[in-house]
């Protein structure tokens, strides 16, 4: 990764906690007399210089990885906790961890009910039975 000045890992800095490119831009250098649109393009550029996009991505890749919760971890842990209840002889735990796994797979998909009337109110149910007046 290329050397970066102290003005362009401030800029990394203030782009990763929210900040918009223009906005980091005007916190990392001197923009106050500069009109608006040259700070916006000089903000473009910057983030496509290569040190700038690669301290970025180093500083965004840990956060990444340790958020990231796929499909197959939770399968795993649906099929342990199957597994577990299995061991206790817990059938509702079982058909619990097997619903779980079916939905996970996309083999059982919660129903949704929505209902608008003319005045544009909107009522939601899920999986609730009519209402009897």
């Amino acid at each position: 990764m290329a050397k970066l000045t102290p003005k362009m890992e401030l800029f990394c800095q203030a782009v990763i906690s929210g900040a918009t490119q223009t906005d980091a831009y005007r916190a990392a250098y001197p923009a106050q007399n500069m009109k608006p649109q040259s700070v916006t393009s000089k903000a473009y550029l910057l983030m496509k210089h290569a040190g700038v996009r690669a301290r970025l991505d180093a500083i965004r890749r840990p956060v990444i990885e340790k958020l990231q919760y796929g499909l197959e971890q939770a399968m795993l842990e649906a099929q342990e906790a199957f597994e577990v209840a299995r061991s206790k002889e817990n059938a509702a735990a079982m058909v619990s961890a097997v619903v779980l796994r079916a939905k996970l797979n996309g083999l059982m998909v919660d129903k949704v009910n929505v209902n608008a009337s003319v005045k544009g109110a909107v009522a939601y149910k899920a999986n609730m039975p009519p209402r009897t007046p």
